[in-house]
């Protein structure tokens, strides 16, 4: 049975392997996002907004957001103090892909997101996974960068809740 429940601070040591090893089963190296423990800040916030996906117990997905103010690199930017929440990273192990998964742990963020008074979302989609998601629940291009952090592509994307 497919669950998404809420990360809690104290899980973090717990989920923290599992989680990498869905990033790697899903994304290429260039794509990645998980890399050092500060990225899993938000997963460790109350603030937070991160879900693990679970197939009975064992880890098959996350979702790693939070709001901007989680975030220094939008301290200068237009969504600071905005109720904004920053989409991260969402992934589905291969072997779940294709099953709905995604679209309830996007349901589930975005009405989780609603409910704690947030006014948008924002993401970079640097996956053409993540792109059709994003896409599919009307999330808009605000820009587009064709060499993005070296030659990835990525499309940063908003949504107003």
């Amino acid at each position: 049975m497919i669950t998404i429940r809420r990360s809690k601070p104290k899980n973090f040591l717990v989920i923290k392997n599992s989680v990498i090893a869905v990033e790697n089963a899903s994304f290429e190296k260039d794509v990645r996002f998980v890399y050092e423990d500060k990225d899993f800040d938000n997963f460790e916030l109350e603030t937070g907004l991160c879900y693990i996906i679970l197939d009975g117990k064992k880890i098959i997905g996350y979702i790693m957001a939070g709001p901007v103010e989680n975030d220094s690199r939008y301290k200068k930017s237009k969504y600071w103090n905005t109720k904004t929440v920053h989409l991260d990273s969402i992934a589905i192990h291969p072997k779940y892909q294709g099953k709905g998964i995604g679209v309830k742990a996007m349901n589930k963020l975005l009405s989780d997101s609603k409910k704690r008074g947030f006014k948008r979302i924002i993401l970079d989609a640097t996956s053409s996974g993540m792109y059709k998601l994003a896409l599919k629940y009307d999330f808009s291009v605000v820009r587009h960068y064709k060499k993005w952090e070296g030659n990835r592509e990525n499309y940063f994307m908003e949504k107003v809740l």
